[in-house]
């Protein structure tokens, strides 16, 4: 891909392809502020990527505006647009792009060949999530990483809804419920257990303090 130059505190990008006659293009990013270049970097990474601009071809070495690009119909495969999604998180940590393309890989994968974006639907999307896990905390997360990229497909024009959001998960069970001390507390249901599990609480504490735990607990309504 670029590389970023910088040059008097202004930030430049670099592109290389040995099979140019002019085999490396620069390009003024016009900012001083490194996030800013970072972000820009990875925005004409994505339309180099896509073949909807190129620094040897367009004579003001510029992108088009962010409306002509919305205004461009031409079907996306997911495939496609995925490499495009990627290329543009740049600014991301290691470990955050690392995931985005563990979980779209395996989206991909799920997918016919040559699937268009314009084409996916909350029904392929549950379908995949309930073959991927039966954990909803692992379902919501790939959930959201999936949302991610739909939304920034609709910012280029790919798709015209979000289609996670109509995605439904069934509710994660109650934490209370796998805890031990629940199971505990459920089974002292009757007085004879409770009167069990005082005696053995009036053993094991010193006889003041437990006098104190005991008369509490008798007094709650369990």
């Amino acid at each position: 891909m670029a590389s970023l130059l910088t040059k008097k505190g202004r930030y430049f990008l670099q592109f290389f392809d040995a099979s140019k006659r002019v085999k490396r293009k620069t390009i003024a990013l016009k900012t001083g502020d490194k996030r800013t270049a970072q972000t820009l970097k990875a925005f004409h990474e994505a339309e180099f990527a896509l073949g909807r601009w190129s620094p040897w071809e367009s004579p003001q070495n510029t992108l088009r505006s962010s409306k002509e690009a919305r205004e461009s119909k031409e079907p996306k495969m997911v495939q496609e647009a995925v490499e495009a999604f990627l290329a543009s998180r740049v600014a991301c940590r290691r470990a955050t792009r690392d995931h985005y393309r563990w979980v779209l890989s395996l989206f991909v994968e799920s997918l016919p060949n040559r699937s268009l974006v314009k084409d996916l639907s909350a029904t392929r999307i549950t379908s995949w999530l309930v073959d991927q896990s039966s954990n909803a905390n692992t379902q919501r997360t790939y959930l959201s990483r999936v949302g991610i990229f739909v939304r920034w497909c609709i910012s280029q024009g790919w798709i015209d809804r979000d289609v996670t959001k109509e995605v439904t998960l069934s509710r994660p069970p109650d934490k209370l419920h796998n805890k031990k001390g629940f199971r505990v507390f459920s089974r002292l249901s009757t007085p004879m257990a409770w009167q069990s599990f005082l005696h053995l609480l009036w053993i094991g504490f010193p006889g003041g303090m437990m006098h104190l735990i005991a008369s509490r607990l008798s007094t709650w309504n369990w």
